[in-house]
């Protein structure tokens, strides 16, 4: 369900944690593997830590021909991350994602080869840079982030018979989180953050034919400040009950601002819970439905 506590502007949410080394020393790892229709994969990384700083860095390639004509693919990606910790409890931390990666398309089985949807080609760079702390009592992080590149539709078909078009989009988003929890007394939480998203993109075509078409793209601004409280009554190892609450609100350069309030309460008896809750949940148009 939405979860406005903990992220904005969706319904759900899939938490990818880059890998990193946790401890002394050095680590290496390399993994080849082959396949049916000349299907090959190939994998490493090495990673390291000594004292206060640590580093991980590697990447993959895969491709296959398929099972069927213009049914081949390939991805390719390499990422890395560094990390030093100012001191205990203190960190900072840099990320980056590259990814490159083809698609083409058989089209209907039997069908005529002019039905084939052409090729995708998506390229894209994902770079975080954070500082986060963490203590008994507290903790938090500021990141920087930026996710920036291209899907290419090249060789579709067009409603003029022997026309192919070559679709070109770009894309970026930037922006920043900021979130602290603090438990200011015992069994109690506040929790409060801040989201700023930027988000623009344009696209352009070319036709066999000479022709070329162009939208000159669009810019979103997306401010979400939230705050959440929440405590805890009784004792973990009998009953206990946890009461939260709270609310995060959008501020839209293109649309009426929102209000998405959440509230919870969790009954529990030792390793048992149960859990009620209501929440409210904002996704704002994106450049897809600005383009379509």
């Amino acid at each position: 369900s939405p979860q406005p506590q903990h992220f904005g502007n969706a319904f759900g949410v899939v938490n990818l944690v880059p890998k990193r080394r946790e401890t002394e020393g050095f680590r290496t790892r390399v993994e080849t593997a082959v396949g049916c229709f000349e299907t090959m994969v190939g994998t490493a990384e090495h990673g390291g830590r000594v004292g206060a700083f640590d580093y991980l860095v590697g990447g993959g390639w895969r491709r296959s021909d398929g099972h069927r004509t213009d049914a081949d693919g390939r991805l390719a990606d390499g990422y890395g991350t560094v990390g030093y910790r100012l001191s205990d409890g203190w960190e900072l931390r840099l990320f980056t994602l590259w990814t490159d990666n083809r698609a083409r398309d058989p089209g209907p089985e039997g069908a005529a080869p002019e039905q084939r949807k052409g090729i995708y080609d998506t390229s894209a760079w994902l770079s975080t840079f954070t500082l986060a702390h963490e203590t008994d009592q507290a903790e938090g992080f500021v990141k920087l982030y930026r996710n920036a590149g291209t899907g290419d539709w090249l060789r579709q078909p067009t409603a003029t018979p022997g026309v192919t078009e070559d679709l070109f989009n770009d894309f970026c988003f930037y922006g920043l989180r900021a979130r602290e929890a603090r438990r200011l007394w015992e069994g109690g939480e506040v929790v409060a953050g801040l989201d700023w998203d930027f988000t623009r993109g344009d696209w352009h075509k070319k036709f066999s034919d000479g022709t070329t078409d162009r939208w000159s793209g669009h810019d979103f601004h997306l401010l979400s400040p939230y705050l959440a409280v929440s405590h805890e009554l009784g004792s973990r190892e009998a009953c206990y009950l946890a009461p939260s609450a709270g609310i995060r609100f959008y501020d839209s350069s293109d649309f009426t601002g929102q209000w998405t309030p959440h509230a919870g309460l969790v009954l529990g008896y030792r390793d048992t819970e149960f859990h009620a809750g209501y929440s409210r949940g904002v996704i704002y148009p994106g450049l897809d439905v600005v383009v379509l």
